[in-house]
């Protein structure tokens, strides 16, 4: 963020990405502090927050929990590897 020259500006360069894909990749591949640990449930979570996404889900307990009632398989291990299909479903 501290690159990027702070918070706002940060964000700024976010919102400029063309596709919410191509922001929930941005923060989704960081590797440098402080947004390594996002993952794909939380690339998901600040950008809906933030307003910058609104065609994708944050995959959680409850979620998944509702999925699998309507019939979606979600074996254990298998959301890292399966999140963009699952969240279609």
């Amino acid at each position: 963020m501290d690159k990027a020259g702070g918070p706002r500006q940060f964000f700024e360069q976010v919102e400029a990405l063309p596709t919410e894909e191509e922001r929930i990749q941005f923060f989704d591949n960081r590797e440098e502090p402080p947004l390594h640990y996002y993952g794909k449930k939380g690339a998901r979570d600040i950008l809906i927050e933030f307003g910058l996404a609104g065609e994708c889900l944050a995959l959680d307990v409850r979620i998944l929990g509702l999925l699998k009632e309507m019939g979606v398989k979600v074996k254990k291990g298998s959301l890292d590897r399966n999140y963009e299909k699952i969240e279609e479903e």
